[in-house]
């Protein structure tokens, strides 16, 4: 990809590094690399935030923008279940799989020439655990049948014998964890740049 000027980040607490500094997270990581090659990045996620939400923000934090690449991972809200939800999800699978698509074509019209679709680590919390492998499912159909996306599979680098090592609370990303994202979206993002 020729002329990348910007790339934004469009997610929820995993993109906005709940319990770090911004400059310690994995987007802050990338944030640091990329500057160095002249691309303004932006992280527009936002903690708790699911697919639902999301395109309510578009036209405001993505479409205004001259947005080159879009990098885009929710999920793990909206396959959540609060206890007031009476075990339904926050976003049904099959609104969060029509709500990425949404969100892929909105960027699409405005102008963003690649997006990365990612899917969420291995969580080890018993009851999102098999929730979060369905939507993560519902996240590999939509990058595979949108064009110019590139599916970063977060899911299959992780093993739950080693979750806890990565991260804080069952969820969230640790230190570990942080370079882990990094390291992985790193090797993505340098194909397209160089």
């Amino acid at each position: 990809m020729k002329d990348i000027k910007s790339m934004f980040f469009f997610g929820d607490s995993i993109c906005v590094g709940y319990g770090f500094s911004s400059h310690k997270t994995w987007v802050g990581m990338i944030s640091n690399y990329l500057s160095k090659n002249n691309i303004v990045v932006q992280n527009l996620s936002i903690n708790g935030d699911t697919t639902r939400m999301a395109l309510l923000r578009m036209p405001h934090d993505i479409q205004e923008c001259e947005v080159d690449v879009l990098y885009v991972q929710f999920g793990l809200n909206d396959c959540n279940c609060w206890q007031t939800d009476y075990g339904v999800p926050r976003v049904s699978v099959e609104s969060f799989e029509g709500n990425l698509k949404e969100i892929i074509t909105r960027a699409r019209v405005s102008g963003v020439q690649t997006v990365f679709l990612a899917t969420n680590h291995i969580v080890t919390i018993p009851d999102l655990l098999e929730r979060n492998a369905i939507y993560n499912q519902a996240i590999r159909r939509v990058a595979s049948i949108e064009n110019n996306t590139h599916l970063i599979d977060n899911y299959s680098n992780w093993s739950l014998e080693f979750a806890n090592e990565y991260l804080l609370d069952g969820v969230h990303l640790n230190e570990r964890g942080h370079g882990m994202y990094y390291q992985h979206a790193l090797l993505e993002l340098k194909g397209m740049i160089e």
